[in-house]
Formats: structure tokens, sequence, C-alpha cells
């Protein structure tokens, strides 16, 4: 499906090189039902592909439809990024995590886009840290996620993220 959309675009000169998916669902346990792994990247009712560079939820609510506005407009992102991470130190040259704890001990991941894909690689332990890593959101997703990641990852409420 992928494939096809994108060589349909490309014929139409467009050229896309990120590919997400948005998953609606009517609350945030959906979510924690669809990561229920019983295989690597699968479970009863989803399979996490690697087709897709995110897999948004989002909840059918004026939250999930602001959190949609926030994944659609990278300015928006930015802000929100540098609320949250305030206080927190910028990350070594990577992707895995967003900053760092001020003790350089704990990686920070920001994961209020709730991109299921990021939860399904996420590790407690990074390489080069001494202890868990820390997973910021917003309030109303805060359980959902705790319930996803993997112990002892601790999920916070994100400076700001009771807000949307």
């Amino acid at each position: 499906m992928v494939a096809a959309l994108e060589q349909v675009l490309r014929l139409r000169g467009i050229a896309v090189e990120v590919f997400s998916e948005v998953i609606i669902g009517t609350k945030m346990s959906v979510a924690q039902k669809l990561m229920k792994v019983e295989t690597q990247h699968s479970s009863r009712y989803f399979t996490i592909s690697d087709r897709y560079n995110n897999i948004f939820f989002i909840t059918n609510d004026h939250r999930g439809d602001a959190l949609l506005g926030v994944i659609a407009d990278q300015k928006k992102q930015m802000e929100i990024n540098r609320q949250a991470l305030d206080g927190f130190i910028p990350p070594l040259d990577t992707k895995f995590y967003d900053a760092m704890t001020p003790d350089r001990r704990r990686p920070v991941v920001l994961g209020y886009l709730c991109d299921l894909f990021t939860f399904s690689n996420l590790s407690a332990y990074l390489d080069g840290f001494e202890e868990p890593a820390i997973v910021l959101c917003y309030d109303y997703q805060l359980n959902a996620i705790q319930s996803i990641v993997e112990t002892p990852i601790e999920v916070r409420v994100m400076k700001g993220g009771d807000t949307i």
C-alpha cells in the first residue's frame, strides 16, 4: 500500500520521504489494547509495520484533534518540545532519545505524540546510561503509555502537559 501510494505521488511530482499512519481510538485504553504484544511487533489486534516512519495514536475527541494539529505542524512541535525539554541537557548525536537529565544518567524521550512505533522499540536501558529512560507525555496519556512501555521506564507529565 505504501509503495503504491509513493509511486502515485512521485508520478504527480510530489516527493515524499516520510510516511506516517494515524490511528484514531475512542480513548487511550485502545492504544493499550493495540500494543498488548503477543509476539514480536504484533498483537491480536495490530501489527507494527516498518513501512511507516511513525504510527501515531490519537483519541477521537478535542484532545485528539489538538494532537493531530501538533503532529501536522512542525513549528508547533518545536515550541512544545522546547517547553517540555526545558531544564534537560541536549542529547548527544542520536535519534534514540531527545535529551538527558542534568546529571546525564537518564535519557529523556518525548512521548506526547504517542508514536506506537517509538514505544515498540524503546528499551528501558539505553546504551551509555546508568538509569532507565524517562518518557514525557500529556496528562491524559500517562497511564496508557506507562502500561505500554517497558518497566522500569518512568513516564512523566511534561511541562505544559496538562493543558491540551
